[in-house]
């Protein structure tokens, strides 16, 4: 767990104003797609049976508008990390929002890269050195330093 800081604290506000922006598109979307779905079992209907189908867009529009429960979960998080309800998050929570999750072997890809022995062009080493320093780097704010490496074994 980790405290919250002003910093992530700024990134939530920006995060749940994206997530409030981007909402209405998404009803949309769903609306769209629930309604040319609709249609086409009415006209489906009116075939087979005869009769007047027609889908109900009302019903349609209600439904859809409601919020899926990982967008109110996600939604409600970020309301309590802005407001100030929540004092502490998973260190997950920071790498999940920002997407900083960097694999074991693409790090060993840019270490092998920045190692003078495997590569001998000076620009492509120093380009990989400040990779990898970066990709070491990317930790959440308030996040304790990584504990110093253990000493070598000795025999």
């Amino acid at each position: 767990m980790i405290r919250i800081t002003d910093e992530i604290r700024e990134a939530a506000k920006r995060l749940l104003a994206k997530h409030n922006a981007e909402q209405a598109a998404r009803v949309e979307a769903r609306y769209e797609a629930d309604l040319a779905r609709a249609e086409a079992l009415a006209a489906q209907r009116r075939e087979q049976s005869g009769g007047n189908w027609a889908p109900d867009k009302e019903y349609i529009r209600k439904h859809v508008s409601a919020e899926l429960p990982a967008e109110k979960d996600a939604r409600q998080r970020l309301e309590a990390i802005v407001n100030g309800k929540r004092k502490l998050i998973d260190g997950s929570w920071w790498r999940d929002m920002y997407g900083d999750v960097v694999d074991r072997a693409r790090l060993a890809k840019i270490a092998a890269m920045a190692d003078p022995a495997r590569n001998d062009k000076e620009h492509e080493r120093a380009t990989a050195a400040a990779k990898l320093a970066a990709a070491q780097a990317r930790r959440p704010p308030g996040l304790r330093p990584p504990p110093p490496p253990l000493p070598p074994a000795s025999e």
